[in-house]
């Protein structure tokens, strides 16, 4: 086969899959749902907006880290969940073994777990550290300079660390 046609049929293909992605960005956008991608610039996350909760009681009060990613993971987001993990397990391994901390990766293309979009404001992948006391949730937090850090693993585990030690002692 000549050069040219399968040159031609690349490009056919790459503007298709451009107009493809085009099309879902702005379906998703009439949803009021913001497609996964790569990170926006933003300050720490909005709360949610709630009434005052009750201070949470050490009995039932823990603190989840969710490290939300897709079913397509590139090195960075891959390396990410690494480095949480390690900054958890390292730093938090007695509130880990008493059940007040814990680690769950989820994969927010599975339907099952899509409302985790919107439950957290997600537009990427993301690092959050959510509080709950009992079956209520008090707040929670999306670690956004994670992919800031990601190239100092330190700075990295510091950020993490800080911001957890923080959620831990209900600071």
């Amino acid at each position: 086969m000549k050069p040219k046609p399968i040159i031609t049929a690349v490009l056919i293909a790459f503007v298709l899959a451009s107009v493809a992605f085009l099309i879902a960005n702005e379906a998703s956008k009439g949803t009021g749902q913001e497609p996964l991608g790569p990170p926006k610039p933003v300050s720490e996350a909005k709360q949610p907006d709630a009434p005052a909760l009750p201070e949470p009681t050490d009995s039932n009060r823990k603190v989840i880290a969710y490290y939300f990613h897709g079913t397509a993971r590139c090195p960075t987001c891959l390396k990410i969940e690494a480095y949480s993990r390690d900054a958890i397990e390292s730093g938090f391994k007695d509130a880990l073994e008493a059940g007040r901390l814990e680690f769950k990766s989820v994969n927010v293309d599975e339907p099952e777990n899509g409302h985790y979009v919107q439950d957290y404001d997600l537009y990427t992948r993301s690092l959050v550290l959510v509080e709950t006391d009992g079956d209520k949730q008090v707040r929670w937090k999306n670690l956004t300079r994670v992919w800031d850090l990601v190239r100092s693993k330190e700075q990295f585990v510091k950020y993490v660390q800080d911001a957890l030690r923080g959620y831990l002692e209900g600071t």
